[in-house]
């Protein structure tokens, strides 16, 4: 009989987790996988629990009782549930479920960056930090299944392990491979006076040698090359724009994919600056 699937959520018990384990839940209900609910824990300071938490023991338990009511519900859902409320570091914890209970799937919402730009999806970038299950990041609320799939590629990027992990994600969502590509010396063509018609002719040369290269990864991993989508322009606001509601994006997060730039700061970019969910493989 075929192992069950585990699918690892951390919550902080705030909306934004909400956001996260509701999408946990739902695919955890779709694949029947046992849903692993990580609250990390930790002591307040002393002088702050002395002035304003007289009992912190009681504390401590309102925060249990909260964490097996998420817990509760979602069994009461039909969701295979469990509470982990374990002390330390949560990006630290939940890497660590995952290996435990080898998880096919981590879950974490996040906010990226606030308007005055202070970092508030850094337990984010520290989950995705390193080899391990994919880890998607929910920032929308889940009203609906993701209607559509696009998987950001690079050259080198391992397309069969995207789009699998995009399949168990968002299994019946809409798929395409999308990549953006940028001749190497275009800029500097424009800054020695070439004309329109020399950067087109260069423009379309490029995106000739993206296509080829791009096409030739999609092949080899067994899936249609017209599922290709090859965008021109810079891939931040590429990746931007296809990071929308409803549609869950996804980039790969091999070494190989980082040595050729799409991740890396492109990666750090689009987990602090994009709104839609964002699955990294």
């Amino acid at each position: 009989m075929p192992r069950r699937p585990a699918i690892v959520v951390g919550t902080d018990l705030t909306p934004i987790s909400a956001h996260a384990v509701a999408r946990a839940a739902a695919i955890a209900h779709e694949h029947g996988a046992a849903l692993h609910v990580v609250h990390a824990t930790s002591r307040l300071p002393r002088a702050l629990v002395r002035r304003f938490l007289p009992d912190e023991a009681a504390g401590e338990r309102c925060v249990r009782e909260a964490v097996e009511s998420v817990v509760a519900d979602l069994r009461a859902d039909g969701v295979t549930a469990s509470a982990h409320l374990v002390p330390g570091s949560a990006a630290t914890i939940l890497r660590k479920t995952a290996r435990d209970v080898d998880a096919a799937l981590v879950v974490v919402g996040s906010r990226g960056r606030t308007l005055g730009g202070a970092l508030i999806g850094s337990t984010a970038e520290r989950v995705v930090e390193g080899k391990g299950a994919p880890v998607l990041l929910a920032r929308q609320p889940r009203t609906l299944p993701y209607r559509a799939v696009t998987v950001a590629v690079d050259v080198d990027s391992d397309v069969r392990r995207a789009v699998d992990g995009a399949t168990f994600a968002a299994g019946g969502a809409e798929l395409s491979i999308l990549h953006a590509y940028e001749g190497p010396f275009e800029n500097k063509l424009m800054l020695h006076g070439a004309d329109a018609g020399a950067l087109r002719r260069y423009r379309d040369h490029s995106r000739g040698e993206a296509r080829e290269a791009v096409e030739s990864r999609i092949v080899e991993a067994g899936l249609d090359a017209r599922l290709l989508r090859l965008v021109h322009g810079n891939r931040r606001p590429v990746l931007a724009r296809a990071a929308k509601s409803g549609v869950l994006l996804v980039i790969d997060r091999s070494d190989s994919a980082a040595r050729h730039g799409i991740l890396g700061s492109v990666r750090c970019w689009v987990i602090e600056h994009t709104a839609g969910d964002v699955l990294l493989v």
